[in-house]
């Protein structure tokens, strides 16, 4: 009973959240003091950091903006130094505590135990049991590649909390509470105050992302509306759901058009080194309109091709590259290249990959953990189809799950690079992969009712 007394303290969401926040401040001192310099020094790139990662530039660029402050005043600091969040926001850190990556870990910790809670409050309230939401959500808090941002300083560090923080106020505005009653107005206000701050998070580090995001939600929402009138649904209480959809696809379209800026486009290749918010274009693409397709759809797959043939040309050479003498010349590649990009989002880094050698030693280990992730998420995502037929009826699944695997496929589009796929999938398989482990939990007693601490949210 000792697993089922630590598992039902979990499940309060405050003790949650601190234990995530200290456990990410110890593998952040482990990781940064003992296991790069001491362990697997031929790794370690200085300072704690990473080789083979962006981390050095991030801190390079901070280090600069910390010193321009310590000399002229907090009138030189700016939010995005040399168009990066992460710098600006970890200067503020090195300034105030020490000029080092160690310095930056308390805010790491700050997001990372809060998008932790968020999953899991998600998935308690998708399964209605609070025993099997914090198993279902133990591997998005515990699998080892996130170290690779929690542990360090990256755009995932900011881009997977504010993710998790709009996939879950969609699921509260999108389902009903216990009572199956729409949300109160405070309620329906910390969802939409939530969506927003997640929006925020993104697009200050990957606005094309939150472009395209926003624009599936839109889609999620003019779909609730035909469920929700096909139902049945009460005039009163559907004027009140719908007003809570508007809200929350207002506060993302707000959040794209304020933090839009001129000379984007919506490709990158996530360099340290540049803006993240989409490199520009040097040569026209030739692209075939498809007189069928509203013009608008037309030219979002315009901007995936866009995107795909910007990260093959600015990429740096690598072995991890897949698919890249594929372009997109017209919405007919795209499409029909759909059904490959979900493979690769779903299963790669595939098997032959899994233990082969890479150009850095760090890039090898990385490969042989990623066949333990891979392992697991391939059992996990076994029990996918069982939840969402159990859960069928929920409008919150289908709006999850269409969006996290409409994600999926961009990425895999938009980015034929399985490293880098590997990190910036993550806030989109992980939910999916948690919602598989809760459909395995769901064929046993674990998540069971009448467990103790298998509460009902």
């Amino acid at each position: 009973m000792k697993l089922y007394d630590a598992l039902n303290w979990l499940t309060k969401p405050r003790h949650l959240w601190l234990a995530v926040f200290v456990y990410t401040i110890v593998a952040g001192v482990f990781v940064q003091f003992v296991l790069l310099p001491l362990v697997f020094p031929s790794w370690h790139d200085g300072y704690g950091l990473l080789k083979g990662v962006d981390g050095w530039n991030f801190h390079r660029v901070a280090l600069h903006l910390a010193q321009a402050i310590d000399q002229h005043g907090w009138s030189q600091w700016t939010l995005e130094p040399q168009g990066q969040l992460v710098s600006g926001i970890a200067a503020i850190f090195y300034v105030l505590i020490y000029p080092a990556p160690w310095s930056v870990l308390p805010i790491n910790a700050l997001l990372n135990a809060t998008s932790c809670v968020c999953l899991y409050l998600l998935l308690a309230r998708l399964t209605e049991d609070r025993l099997a939401g914090i198993i279902a959500a133990a591997p998005f808090m515990l699998f080892p590649s996130n170290f690779l941002w929690n542990t360090q300083f990256h755009n995932e560090n900011y881009a997977v909390p504010g993710v998790v923080f709009i996939l879950f106020g969609w699921i509260l505005v999108s389902g009903q509470n216990t009572a199956r009653r729409a949300l109160s107005a405070w309620q329906t206000a910390g969802a939409v105050a939530l969506i927003a701050i997640g929006s925020i998070l993104l697009g200050l580090v990957r606005h094309y992302i939150l472009t395209a995001l926003t624009a599936l939600f839109l889609v999620t929402a003019i779909a609730l509306a035909a469920v929700w009138l096909l139902q049945g649904i009460e005039s009163r209480e559907y004027l009140t759901r719908m007003m809570m959809v508007l809200a929350a696809c207002a506060s993302m379209i707000l959040v794209v058009q304020a933090l839009a800026k001129p000379e984007e486009t919506v490709a990158s290749n996530g360099s340290a080194t540049g803006n993240d918010s989409g490199p520009k274009e040097t040569k026209a693409l030739k692209w075939s309109r498809t007189i069928w397709l509203p013009s608008v759809v037309d030219f979002q797959l315009s901007e995936i091709a866009r995107a795909r043939r910007q990260f093959v040309r600015t990429s740096a050479p690598g072995d991890t590259g897949i698919d890249l003498d594929v372009t997109f010349r017209n919405a007919g590649d795209v499409l029909a290249y759909s059904p490959r990009a979900l493979q690769i989002g779903f299963l790669s880094p595939f098997p032959s990959l899994w233990f082969s050698e890479s150009e850095k030693s760090a890039g090898t280990a990385m490969r042989a953990v990623s066949a333990f992730e891979m392992g697991f998420v391939y059992l996990a995502l076994a029990g996918l189809p069982i939840f969402v037929w159990q859960r069928r009826r929920q409008p919150a699944v289908w709006v999850i799950l269409s969006v996290c695997v409409g994600m999926l496929a961009i990425y895999a589009m938009s980015v034929p690079n399985v490293g880098a796929l590997y990190r910036f999938r993550y806030p989109y398989l992980m939910p999916l992969v948690c919602l598989g482990l809760a459909g395995w939990i769901s064929r046993t007693r674990i998540g069971s009712p009448d467990i103790k601490g298998g509460k009902t949210v």
